[in-house]
């Protein structure tokens, strides 16, 4: 099979290959394809021309090394696998295309998605609701899905539209992302031209769109994600306008699961990495700073690289970390949603302090998603693993509560409407004779009584 390094296209043979890549927007890429002979493979050079002078030539490098070192296992009779082999080529094209620095990913072990080792899918499945999935993009749509010039029309308006009074920093409010960080004097038209002409020495994105178009086509979970995880309260469909070469670093979205899709031409390559104690751990230590990739990738633990076309959507599971390479721009959708397997991460994330440093908004958002889930796993007799979850972020979950009554109300309510008459015992070995709940809410939902019976207790 021949692959189109800009597309992922399969091909069978080069020539077919030679001829997609003949295609109008392919023609300025100065791409040869070398003939095929009996008994060797022929090898595609694909040079990389950066614009500007921004990446050096060295860079581009990468790629014909890879190509050497596959030449070499040939004569040796160890031809790579399949996947092993897709996921050198995408690491050669992360550091041909974004730097140097990224040249460490080849040097630290990562599995291609759909190549984990048993021992890498205990660690998700151990500390999260799943492992990453691509599943068939074109079912995420109710009707269709939405054309890039449909989107890019939307986002005229919204940014026509956008006035003064809307709150800076609002998770509602679109921002514009310059080199990785918010910047809020970045001009978001800016971002649009990118699109047209992509800039490698000051790329440019935005997040949180919120476009009309993705709610009129039915933006949805397909149902075939439901063979391993059933997905509760989907909400918050955003888009995010990511030119060639936008880099998101390493982060993770508040505790959600979370499914994402891109649009028309757009290629993009994720790094994934699961919710484990060692993770998270390494997140906190650089918590507030930048390059968190680069730095901590040597420390992460159960790293999955997964790249996506819009034939592929991705699920991402509860509480993962995860750092996004645009290859070729265009749009990607979003949402959230959370499942009865999800708790355990999101406390897993408050207790390790990740939420603490978060916009106040944003914040919020954490512990509300932390109420959902509790209230969905409680739902679905999940009542256990409720409990185990609560007992590791008792303390923090106590803070909250302390200066938030109505979370704290609703909370006890939902501890009170499930678990009232339950029968389990209390993992923490202090329940005695008397029932669970009596137990449970005396001794770990203390925080979440009213204040006048907190002063009587006193």
């Amino acid at each position: 099979m021949r692959v189109c390094p800009f597309c992922a296209k399969k091909h069978s043979n080069a020539s077919r290959l030679r001829k997609h890549l003949r295609q109008r927007k392919y023609r300025d890429r100065n791409i040869s394809i070398a003939s095929e002979r009996p008994g060797a493979v022929g090898v595609g050079h694909f040079p990389i021309h950066h614009q500007r002078g921004a990446r050096k030539s060295q860079n581009s490098d990468c790629i014909g090394n890879h190509m050497k070192s596959y030449s070499s296992a040939l004569s040796t009779n160890s031809v790579p696998s399949k996947s092993e082999d897709d996921l050198n080529f995408s690491l050669c094209e992360i550091q041909a295309n974004f730097g140097p620095e990224f040249g460490v990913l080849s040097k630290c072990h990562l599995s291609y998605w759909n190549g984990m080792s048993d021992q890498n899918q205990d660690l998700w499945l151990k500390s999260t609701s799943s492992v990453p999935r691509l599943l068939d993009g074109s079912h995420c749509w109710r009707v269709r899905a939405p054309l890039t010039r449909e989107l890019f029309m939307d986002t005229i308006e919204e940014i026509s539209a956008e006035t003064s009074t809307t709150q800076k920093g609002s998770e509602s409010r679109f921002r514009a992302n310059f080199q990785g960080e918010v910047d809020e004097k970045l001009d978001p038209f800016v971002v649009l031209s990118q699109l047209i002409d992509p800039d490698p020495n000051k790329p440019a994105f935005l997040t949180g769109l919120r476009l009309p178009s993705i709610d009129h086509f039915g933006f949805r979970s397909p149902c075939e994600i439901s063979t391993t995880i059933e997905p509760f309260d989907e909400t918050n469909n955003q888009v995010n306008l990511t030119p060639k070469y936008s880099f998101v670093d390493l982060h993770i979205d508040y505790g959600a699961d979370g499914l994402s899709t891109v649009i028309g031409d757009c290629r993009k390559i994720w790094l994934l990495y699961p919710p484990t104690d060692n993770n998270l751990n390494a997140m906190k230590s650089i918590d507030g700073q930048r390059g968190k990739l680069v730095r901590l990738v040597r420390r992460l633990e159960g790293g999955v690289l997964v790249e996506t076309t819009s034939s592929h959507a991705i699920v991402l599971p509860a509480g993962c970390a995860h750092a996004t390479f645009t290859l070729q721009g265009g749009y990607l959708v979003a949402k959230d949603f959370t499942t009865a397997k999800s708790l355990s991460a999101i406390a897993s994330f408050i207790t390790c302090g990740l939420d603490e440093n978060l916009p106040t908004e944003a914040r919020e958002i954490c512990f509300d998603w932390f109420e959902r889930c509790l209230d969905v796993t409680l739902s679905q007799q999940r009542v256990a693993a409720a409990i185990s979850a609560w007992l590791k972020a008792e303390k923090k979950l106590a803070s909250w509560a302390s200066t938030h009554r109505r979370w704290r109300v609703n909370v006890r309510r939902l501890w009170e409407h499930h678990c009232l008459d339950s029968l389990v015992n209390c993992p923490c070995g202090a329940q005695s004779s008397i029932s669970f709940f009596q137990h449970f809410s005396s001794v770990h939902l203390a925080s979440l009584l009213p204040s006048s019976q907190l002063r009587r207790r006193r």
